[in-house]
């Protein structure tokens, strides 16, 4: 199993929907109904939800695509390396002065998902 496929990214990046499953990055990378679709592995989900794709209107189906392809974009590196840099920086100031710094990064955190609309 791949745990996040190119194909996949550059399906995103090009604004199209994804399918991917829970537990394999994807839940990571994709806002359930937002930025694509989430399934449970081994579950007969996979038809529902490819139907349900399949019957979406055109722009349903571009709105998708566009928060899909908006979720690459921020994991550009000019953006990753800034925010990575960000961390160590807070880690070393951190070290320091004695004290403990546990962080993570914010650009896989589908609480603040970038198509809240």
């Amino acid at each position: 199993m791949d745990n996040l496929p190119n194909a996949a990214l550059e399906s995103m990046s090009f604004g199209r929907v994804v399918v991917g499953t829970y537990g394999a990055s994807y839940d990571q990378l994709l806002d359930n109904g937002i930025s694509g679709f989430l399934i449970n592995p081994d579950s007969a989900e996979l038809s529902t939800v490819l139907r349900k794709i399949w019957q979406m209107d055109n722009h349903q189906r571009i709105q998708i695509g566009e928060c899909a392809k908006k979720r690459i974009e921020l994991m550009h590196p000019r953006f990753l390396a800034e925010e990575l840099l960000h961390y160590y920086r807070e880690v070393i100031s951190a070290r320091r002065e004695n004290r403990l710094v546990f962080q993570t990064s914010t650009a896989g955190n589908n609480e603040n998902s970038i198509c809240n609309s």
